[in-house]
Parts: C-alpha cells; structure tokens; sequence
C-alpha cells in the first residue's frame, strides 16, 4: 500500500509541474475529435491515454472528479465537453506546442 502511495504521490507532484493536460481514449469519439483538431492546427498538448497509462486514471479521479474522457485540465480545472476543449484550444492556439 506504501509502495501505490508514493507512485501515486509521485505522479501527482510531476503533473502539478505542468498546467496543461489533455487526458483522453483513442477509442472515444469525442477524444478522436479532439486528437484530430490538434492534428489539423498542427499544435500538441501534454497527454495522457486513460487505457495506456495507469496513472491518467488516478489523476482524473483527482483532479476531474469524474471519469470521462476526453478531459482537458487546465491548472487543474477540468474542461469535459469535446467542443468545449476545441474551444478552449482555438482561442489558446498560441499558448500551445508546435508538433513535431
């Protein structure tokens, strides 16, 4: 129990680094809308696949305060709806990532 504790802490305290980060399924529909505006403004965010990485659970449990996808979580304040994080995306188009 020790051991989940201090993973679990430790995951937090490195997302707590960042302010920025789209949690999402590549087999939902509404994250996929999400994934495909990225690719089409050609910007990334930092990211976490809930079905790849254990942790993208735990910190949208604790973060969100509820588990659906796609979450964008911006200093810490959850954005569910697909069309609302497109929007937030748009207007912050600037602020974001150039991929790579």
């Amino acid at each position: 129990m020790r051991k989940i504790l201090l993973l679990l802490a430790i995951t937090v305290c490195a997302w707590a680094e960042s302010s920025l980060l789209l949690i999402y399924s590549s087999e939902c529909p509404h994250s996929v809308k999400v994934l495909h505006y990225l690719n089409e403004i050609g910007k990334t965010v930092p990211m976490k696949d809930v079905y790849r990485d254990p942790d993208a659970k735990q910190i949208l449990k604790m973060e969100g305060g509820q588990m659906i996808v796609p979450c964008l979580l911006i200093n810490h304040q959850p954005i569910y709806d697909c069309d609302d994080i497109i929007t937030w995306l748009s207007q912050h188009q600037k602020e974001l990532t150039q991929k790579t």
